[in-house]
């Protein structure tokens, strides 16, 4: 396999992880510390308590909903 400089990256620019459902990654294609979403279940902390995303969300929070039961599995 072929990898890609970081600034040519197809799936750049890179972050890291954001809010309770993400979790360090990696890419495949250009090998940059990136984010992944955690399975389904699994969390960093917790939502705020009028979390409107789905569960799992990429990113932050939005408040405006019903938040989510508690998780199976918290970390952190």
């Amino acid at each position: 396999m072929k990898f890609v400089h970081p600034d040519e990256c197809p799936d750049g620019p890179h972050r890291g992880p954001e809010g309770p459902c993400e979790d360090l990654g990696q890419c495949g294609k250009c090998l940059s510390p990136s984010w992944r979403l955690r399975p389904k279940g699994e969390r960093f902390g917790d939502h705020i308590p009028d979390c409107s995303l789905p569960d799992p969300h990429p990113g932050f929070c939005m408040g405006g909903g019903w938040g989510h039961p508690p998780t199976e599995v918290m970390r952190g």
